[in-house]
């Protein structure tokens, strides 16, 4: 596992607000000697479907450019239970997608009104506490 991923999180009219800025340094997973990128989000405890978030997928770098935002209508009060879970992933199209990384953001501990985006060092699957996938 190698790399870091830019982002913000923060609360806005209702609902948690992530800002997929970018990622860095990110490891290899293709042949060529590079990745094809995608980043997913949970807001932990639920696994569901329908706490999964995406971003697109960018072919072919190890220094991807998202620029994107992921969205969860949650209230305020219930925010501080959560942990927001970013994944890295290398997207393939005929095998399994290759885990590249995580952080887990406990939500009680963030400034959600902090709307800047920060580097975070990406970490290798932690398998306690709320399970990998």
């Amino acid at each position: 596992i190698s790399g870091e991923v830019r982002f913000g999180v923060f609360y806005k009219e209702g609902q948690l607000v992530v800002h997929v800025s970018r990622a860095r340094g990110l490891a290899a997973a293709d042949s060529n000697g590079l990745s094809d990128p995608y980043i997913k989000t949970y807001l932990l405890p639920d696994k569901s479907k329908h706490s999964k978030r995406k971003t697109s997928v960018k072919r072919k770098t190890l220094d991807p450019v998202y620029n994107e935002t992921l969205k969860y209508k949650v209230p305020l009060s219930d925010v501080t239970s959560h942990t927001l879970w970013l994944s890295v992933w290398d997207w393939d199209r005929f095998g399994r997608n290759q885990f590249l990384g995580e952080v887990r953001l406990p939500l009680s501990s963030a400034d959600l009104n902090d709307k800047e985006d920060h580097w975070h060092t990406l970490q290798d699957r932690d398998d306690s506490g709320h399970g990998g996938m």
